[in-house]
């Protein structure tokens, strides 16, 4: 393969002051590189200084060179964009080729960047106007594929991109233009080395996403002042951009920000798919970036009132200074948003006639969605500026507005669309409140419940409230001042109760029943309101239902169902069911997870699009997990095991520690993974349509087991390490879940729900089967070291225990510890505690316990909780030892064998505001 040369003019023309081509005066030399010489000169008919650019003689004298930099050249002249540099002619003077273009007062980044780094605010601001110019060129069908600092030079009006010298133009593979393929040919590298994407460095065929790469290098420099991937030699930098990150990425939004951070991770991610997809999205989220910055230094300047509660008004609804600050708000944080636009994009796509999804929020924290009566309003949840609170949206002219304080959710507007209720979470629980759309104070309606909606007359509400104390919860109705509060239906079990909807009539509610375990699919149930009986709707076999709508005055509910039981593999269809029974009927399907549902007109409906992804992440302990004393913390420092638009979770190492296993829905469902630690090779261990999570090894190493439903039931599977021969090792006729093993072969799991919950136990030959203890909401079993211990997590009102029983006898040994969530864990879109989710792990030596906890601000991180002395229970003391960054917040995580690192499932959530359009036969 051949490298473009980085410095140095080749052989051409003999240029010096005073010497004329055609009518230009050459006045002063600016430069040489690899593409010709560069001088200052004067244009004598128009009387203007230009640059000019003189080619070098190999292009000049190679027709097919020559012939291909002209159309190139032509089509960049075309190019008319404010950070391009213009083209003014392309001329011949005898055997003399050169190009005209517009002369640049100012300085290269290479220049700048001798200075040190450059602030973040102005990364922002100068990364975006190259992103844009970038996107002039990927729209005409031109990739630079020569990105670096020394191509973009800097003026007072801001970033200029330079150098189309070896540019591509793209086109399908089959177009063929003149009789000439315009497509490199595979083997050629253009470029300059510590710049180019990996793809372009194998000599493959590049795309726009090789210069998004190479946007992704700028900035990173721009921001730490060294190159992001350098070295003592090209073979050096080579090796790094193929195989390595950046010595300074992970702690890059330190300072930074934790959002310009992420999206120059995401730039320089390996897998071209895995980068913004187009220079528009790059944009668009550096241009977000540079708002939401410009916003928050102004906020600074303002009292809390300002920004707390807004007074909103419709049409009109804010003053001048009001609106610039809503809209600023609004598009703070849309480089997520950007994310969910791409997913949406590249993985689903509707027919050309049918229904279609449409962005409607671009803040990436957008979700739970309410439209006005009389259609013109959404109100909707947003957490863009870090605090969940009720948003009002314009759907005519897209202006955004807060208009509570928070933390509040679950915004549903009145018949007469002049109030919202809503719920609040304040002191460890929830209420709910009333607010008038024009602003105002909220006004209490029911203490104590979580989720409500209007009755059609305007005069009741329905509630939601849980069991104090106790599994189940309750479905109510009172009046809009709090009287007269009646119980309709009441559930004393472990499935909840969730999102009423009241019927267009005012006799039903439709509600759903959630599941509370992974094995327990959602129900849909349509309740009389008077006689307080209720039945479940015959929906299709899936997971999460949303809140639903109804439509044809009664006689149907829309929803969107999750198509698999495990909300980890989110992908939804929308669903039509009538309501007095009969068959549902799926209306399309798409990649995200939706919470709720409601009708913008018809054919129109606006759901939330939640796109979620987990990534595996292995740190350093700085000292071994033997005896973490106070103090100690795990290493900032690691390595990205795996990367992209997936959900990587749950991962275990083998006995060995040569591997990681995980279950991951890389193959469109969720099976089971394994990872090298020392050559990074993947290789799938089990392959069925079923789910496939959750894996643990036997102490040997020689046998992996796992929970799967591909029975029809979450069961407890076992296979060889490989993943051969895998069999079905518990036949309860329940859920199975959770396997953990002990040193001597049982095999300790979770059961349930209901009478067969708690801890089961059997041998590796499925025989011995007993239970171990009674409980219905416990899960996640883990064995201890030596085995005589089980210690299981269970969700408690406030947070979650973590408990222990003797393997032998079932005994508690110790009071159960209780790890309390936050009122911002608590209000996550999810309504899932984290300190619930993921495996517990015990140190190596079986002294405490390694666990998910959730700080005050709702960030999740892993905690050590030691053994009380003498090992009668949990010391109540616990230790943070990795997580509770902004960047950095697991929800499971495996244990090194000898103790030296920790491997984190890191996830991440991207949610939006979606308008699905075209769908026949759907109306209030």
């Amino acid at each position: 393969m051949t490298l473009r040369a980085q410095s140095g003019a080749m052989s051409g023309p003999k240029l010096a002051p005073g010497t004329r081509l055609g009518r230009y005066e050459i006045l002063a030399p600016l430069g040489a590189g690899g593409m010709g010489e560069v001088w200052r000169a004067r244009d004598s008919r128009l009387g203007r200084e230009v640059a000019i650019k003189v080619l070098p003689r190999h292009l000049t004298a190679d027709p097919a060179a020559l012939q291909r930099f002209e159309r190139e050249a032509r089509a960049v002249a075309a190019l008319s964009h404010p950070n391009i540099l213009a083209i003014h002619d392309f001329e011949r003077d005898g055997e003399t080729l050169f190009a005209v273009t517009e002369l640049l007062e100012g300085e290269s980044l290479r220049d700048r960047l001798r200075n040190g780094p450059v602030a973040p605010r102005r990364v922002r601001e100068w990364g975006a106007q190259i992103a844009r110019a970038l996107a002039a060129a990927h729209d005409c069908g031109i990739v630079h594929r020569d990105v670096k600092p020394d191509n973009l030079f800097l003026t007072n009006s801001g970033v200029k991109l330079l150098d189309f010298g070896v540019a591509q133009r793209q086109r399908p593979p089959d177009t063929v233009v003149g009789g000439e393929s315009l497509h490199t040919m595979a083997g050629t590298v253009l470029g300059t080395v510590g710049y180019m994407a990996p793809e372009q460095l194998r000599g493959a065929g590049v795309d726009l996403r090789a210069d998004v790469f190479a946007l992704g290098c700028v900035l990173y420099e721009l921001l730490t002042g060294e190159r992001a991937f350098a070295g003592s030699s090209a073979g050096a930098a080579i090796g790094a951009i193929l195989t390595r990150d950046p010595p300074r990425l992970a702690s890059l939004g330190e300072t930074a920000g934790p959002q310009l951070a992420r999206i120059v991770r995401r730039c320089l991610e390996k897998q071209a798919e895995w980068r913004f997809q187009s220079a528009h999205d790059l944009a668009l989220a550096l241009e977000a970036e540079t708002v939401g910055g410009v916003v928050s230094d102004v906020a600074a300047t303002l009292s809390p009132g300002t920004l707390v509660a807004p007074q909103p008004r419709m049409p009109t609804w804010i003053s001048r200074r009001r609106r610039a600050l809503a809209i600023g708000l609004a598009l703070a944080g849309v480089a997520a948003a950007a994310l969910v636009l791409l997913l949406l994009g590249r993985r689903w796509a509707a027919p050309a006639s049918g229904p279609k999804l449409r962005t409607l929020s671009y803040s990436g924290q957008d979700w739970s969605a309410a439209v006005s009566p009389d259609g013109r309003v959404l109100a909707f949840v947003s957490r863009r500026d870090g605090q969940p609170r009720i948003w009002l949206r314009a759907l005519a002219t897209g202006e955004e507005a807060a208009l509570t304080s928070g933390p509040d959710e679950g915004p549903r507007f009145s018949p007469d669309g002049a109030s919202l209720l809503f719920a609040r979470h304040e002191q460890g629980t929830s209420s709910l409140y009333r607010i008038p759309v024009l602003g105002g104070e909220p006004r209490l309606v029911v203490p104590g419940a979580s989720e409500g909606d209007w009755a059609p007359d305007g005069r009741r509400v329905c509630f939601i409230r849980r069991q104090s104390g106790r599994p189940g919860s309750v479905l109510g109705v009172a009046g809009v001042d709090g009287s007269g509060e009646r119980l309709v239906l009441t559930r004393n079990d472990v499935r909840a109760l969730v999102t009423p909807r009241w019927s267009p009539a005012g006799d039903r509610l439709a509600v759903v029943v959630s599941g509370a375990l992974p094995g327990l699919p959602d129900e849909l149930w349509v309740v009389d309101v008077d006689a307080g009986r209720g039945r479940a709707l015959a929906t299709l076999p899936g997971g999460l239902i949303s809140a639903p709508a109804w439509l044809r005055g009664g006689g149907a509910l829309l929803y969107a169902q999750a198509e698999q039981v495990s909300m980890f593999n989110p992908a939804s269809r929308l669903v039509v069911q009538p309501a007095r029974g009969g068959r549902p009927r799926v209306l399309l399907s798409y990649p995200q997870l939706t919470r709720v549902v409601d009708l913008l007109a018809s054919g129109r409906v606006v759901v939330d699009a939640i796109t979620r992804r987990a990534r595996l992440r292995e740190v350093a302990v700085r000292r071994d997990l033997l005896a973490v004393e106070p103090g100690s913390r795990a290493s900032g420092e690691g390595r990205w095991l795996t990367r992209g638009d997936l959900i990587d979770r749950q991962p275990v190492y083998s006995p060995d520690g040569k591997l990681v296993v995980f279950s991951s829905s890389r193959s469109g469902n969720l099976d089971l993974w394994a990872i090298d630690r020392g050559t990074g090779a993947l290789h799938r261990l089990t392959d069925d349509p079923a789910t496939d999570w959750d894996p643990a090894f036997t102490a040997d190493g020689r046998q992996l087991l796992w929970s799967s439903n591909r029975s029809g039931r979450f069961q407890v599977w076992i296979a060889d390490a490989d993943g051969q021969g895998p069999r079905q090792l518990s036949q309860d006729g329940f859920d199975a879940e959770n396997p953990t093993v002990t040193p001597d072969g049982w095999v300790v799991y979770a059961g349930g729900p209901e009478q067969q919950g708690g801890l089961w136990k059997r041998r590796l030959d499925g025989s011995g089967w007993s239970r171990v203890q009674r409980h219905n909401l416990l899960n996640h079993p883990e064995v201890s070291p030596d085995g005589r211990l089980v210690a299981y997590h269970v969700t408690v009102p406030g947070g979650v225990e973590v408990g222990l029983v003797s393997v032998a006898s079932g005994a508690a040994v110790g009071a159960p510890l209780l790890l309390r969530d936050s009122a911002v864990a608590r209000s996550t879109v999810l309504a899932v505690n984290p300190t619930s989710i993921g495996r517990l792990r015990w140190q190596r030596d079986g002294r405490g316990l390694l666990v998910v906890t959730v700080d005050d601000a709702g960030r999740t991180g892993v905690s050590v909780a030691p053994l009380a002395d003498g090992g009668d229970g949990l010391a109540g003391n616990l230790r943070p030892l990795a997580g509770f960054g902004d960047e950095l917040q697991p929800e499971s995580f495996g244990v090194a064998p000898d103790g030296s690192a920790l491997t984190l499932s890191v996830p991440d959530y991207t949610m939006a505001l979606m308008a699905v359009e075209g769908l026949e036969g759907i109306s209030p």
